[in-house]
């Protein structure tokens, strides 16, 4: 079963550190993710309509890596962490989804993480 929440703009979705019992589908609205260490904080990316949020600290059972906030009203559709597990275990598709939208987020890092070094190569 899931269900949709909604969040004014400027809400958060989890913190840092949360414990993570569900992941989310944006049904509209845009979402910010930010990482904070040691009194920095860096934003991580934006995330917007189709996009999901929440499922890598499932799979890997650990704790949210990074806050989400809402940068305007958004809808969310809610999967708790056994309906999610569910539909990771019985549908190749959903499952594929996921794996594909992890995979783009590592390719999106990898680049960022580039490009400082970019940078001081080219000097």
């Amino acid at each position: 079963m899931t269900r949709e929440l909604t969040l004014l703009e400027g809400q958060t979705l989890f913190q840092q550190g949360d414990k993570a019992e569900r992941m989310y589908v944006i049904r509209s609205g845009k979402i910010k993710l930010v990482k904070s260490k040691m009194g920095q904080s860096v934003v991580l990316s934006y995330l917007g309509e189709g996009e999901f949020l929440g499922e890598m600290a499932i799979i890997t059972n650990s704790l949210r890596s990074c806050c989400a906030i809402a940068t305007e009203d958004t809808v969310l559709q809610v999967y708790e962490r056994e309906r999610f597990e569910e539909m990771l275990a019985n549908n190749a598709g959903i499952a594929a989804r996921i794996i594909e939208g992890l995979a783009v987020r590592l390719e999106k890092t990898t680049e960022r993480l580039m490009e400082p070094v970019t940078l001081l190569e080219a000097e």
